[in-house]
């Protein structure tokens, strides 16, 4: 059964979509950023055309209050890159890229003290050996699957 519903009489509105990449220029975020739970304190902060973001004691699948800044998907297929400036100096310091649905379905890219990992759902499926403290992080999203 199909019922045909006629348009109402209201103005055309247009869409207007958030920009592809975002400089972080300060003095606050804009409002696509968001964060996946109202943070007990403030941990970002801007630096010099750059975000920066201080270490939590939350993890990713942390259901209290992970230490991460969202945006949303733009579409099922996209790219997400970002150069991050990081020196952990403990085996629990992690910063990354993630992508990130829930607690339990995620896959993240983190710059961890030994090196880089690949992270699936809390799984390392992939180390790579890294000392440097600067790195180039890219994430890529390609359709449904």
């Amino acid at each position: 059964m199909t019922i045909d519903i006629p348009r109402p009489d209201l103005p055309v509105s247009k869409v207007v979509l958030p920009p592809d990449s975002d400089s972080f220029d300060g003095p606050r975020l804009l409002s696509y950023w968001h964060f996946n739970r109202i943070p007990h304190a403030t941990f970002h902060s801007f630096d010099g055309g750059g975000l920066r973001l201080s270490l939590q004691k939350e993890v990713i699948d942390s259901l209290t209050c992970p230490a991460m800044l969202l945006r949303r998907t733009p579409a099922l297929g996209y790219e997400a890159t970002t150069l991050m400036d990081f020196s952990p100096r403990r085996a629990a310091h992690k910063a990354g890229l993630v992508l990130h649905r829930n607690s339990t379905a995620y896959v993240a890219l983190l710059r961890t003290r030994d090196g880089l990992q690949v992270v699936e759902s809390g799984r390392v499926s992939a180390t790579i050996p890294y000392r440097g403290d600067r790195v180039w992080l890219r994430l890529r999203a390609d359709g449904i699957s």
